[in-house]
This record gives structure tokens, sequence and C-alpha cells, in this order.
């Protein structure tokens, strides 16, 4: 609640500024005889004004009036707002391992205080696992781990509980959302049509994003000039982007060879 404190150059009669003061329902309240409290009776809204005036109906304890009319008109600070928000609202082919940030206008938390402490500044749905944290006092970022499901669209859903530090309530209808990229095969080595492909040849397939690995497991083959499939064994790199497809045994020579990864491959 907003205290307006007024200091005059000198005594006032009190009861002359029951009728020289024009301001919103409030209380008055006289700290000694030249300096007085003003309370509004409500709390202001964000964005508005306050103003209050005095008259010449204003006198000192000795009888002399306000030289002149005066007003004085109070600006309240504006809704906290987000400044900042990453993946941009409506973002496509957004990268699963993308972090989620917002900035807002406002601190909104204290400085230095404990995360534990600290409320979340948005929810994402569909939901994902992952750490949300405060990196100053009016940026929150949360880190997905996993990595957020490929070709999904995310709405990200801000706390509507949030206030700044000054007490501004969150502007309503500043929630956002991104579409992520689907799960696709960026390379494969050795490339489409490869000629002189050694006997006991490793294929190293890049992923643009984590896979999931029995998912790939089940929809990846090597087949022969028969189109029978041969037994192969797949390891992959810590990140889930890279896998390598071994023969387990030589491969024929002079033999045309196909790999298959069909559409259902799915990512982590």
């Amino acid at each position: 609640q907003p205290k307006i404190t007024l200091y005059f150059n000198q005594a006032i009669e009190r009861t002359s500024l029951e009728v020289a003061l024009k301001a919103p329902p409030g209380t008055v309240e006289w700290l000694d005889d030249d300096t007085l409290v003003f309370t509004p009776a409500e709390a202001l809204s964000p964005s508005s004004d306050l103003v209050l005036s005095l008259d010449s109906n204003l006198r000192a304890a000795n009888g002399l009036a306000l030289p002149e009319p005066l007003q004085l008109t109070y600006h309240t600070i504006g809704y906290l707002r987000p400044v900042q928000r990453l993946p941009e609202p409506n973002t496509q082919e957004v990268g699963p391992t993308s972090s989620v940030v917002v900035s807002f206008d406002q601190p909104v938390v204290p400085l230095g205080a404990e995360q534990a402490s600290l409320p979340a500044a948005f929810t994402l749905n569909p939901a994902a696992q992952g750490k949300g944290e405060w990196i100053n006092t009016s940026t929150y970022v949360f880190y997905p781990d996993p990595p957020l499901a490929g070709g999904v669209t995310y709405n990200v859903i801000l706390n509507p509980q949030l206030t700044s530090s000054a007490g501004s309530p969150l502007i309503s209808d500043s929630s956002w959302s991104f579409t992520t990229e689907s799960p696709r095969l960026l390379s494969i080595e050795p490339g489409d049509g490869a000629k002189g492909v050694l006997l006991d040849q490793q294929f190293t397939l890049t992923f643009n994003q984590p896979m999931d690995a029995e998912s790939v497991a089940e929809n990846l083959e090597l087949l022969d000039a028969n189109d029978s499939s041969i037994p192969i064994n797949l390891s992959w790199d810590e990140a889930f982007t890279v896998a390598t497809l071994q023969p387990r045994n030589l491969l024929k020579r002079d033999e045309p060879y196909t790999l298959r990864l069909t559409k259902q491959a799915q990512s982590r």
C-alpha cells in the first residue's frame, strides 16, 4: 500500500487541510504539525495515476494561505511483462535440446536467493523433465533433460502467481508456444552409392537429435543382394545422436548392400 508524505515549511492549521486536500479515498496521519502521510484506502492498479491537489484554503498555523494551488501526480509501476521469450513465439523446427528462457521487464526474485525457495516462472504443456533456475533477478531458464520430444508443439504457460519485487502482477495473455523439429537423419558414412566399401565396414548414422536406441534398432536393417537381413551390432555415442552399425560377419566381395531405416524410428 503506497504512502505519500508531505513536508511543509511551517506548521499547518490541520482543520484547513480537510477543505484544501482533494484526493482519492484514504486516510491522513499527522506525524507533526508540518508533516503528514496520506494513505489511499485501496491498493492502486498497475499503470494508473494518483492525483493529489491542495488549494488556497490551506492555512498555516499563523493564518497564511498557500500562495498558489498545488497538484501532485504519481504514476504507478506497470504490469510485469516478459520482454524476451526463447524460443520465440510460434517458432518452428526448434532443436529438442534447446533451453526455454523468459526475461521480465522488472525484477521478480531476490538476488542470491536459494533456488529451491523460488517459484518456477512457467510450466510446459505437454510436460517435460528438466531443471529450471533463475539466472538473475528477472531471467528464468529451463534446461530439458532428457531433450524435448521431436515434432511436438509445446505451450509455455507463465506462472499466473508471479509478481515483481515491487508487487506488480503478471500481465495476462503472455504465454506462448513453439514446435520442435522432427527427428531426421543428417548424414551417413559411407554415403549412398559408395563404391569400394570395406568387408568389415562400419556405418555411421548422424541424427539431428537424441534418438531412442531400441526404436532405431527395430527399424534399421542391412540387406544383402537377396533382400535378406544380415546380423548387425548397433552402438551409440553418449548423446544418442550418432549410431555406429557394424555387420557381425564380413561382407561379401562385389556384392550390393542396402541400408534401410524406416520412418517408424523415434527420437528419445
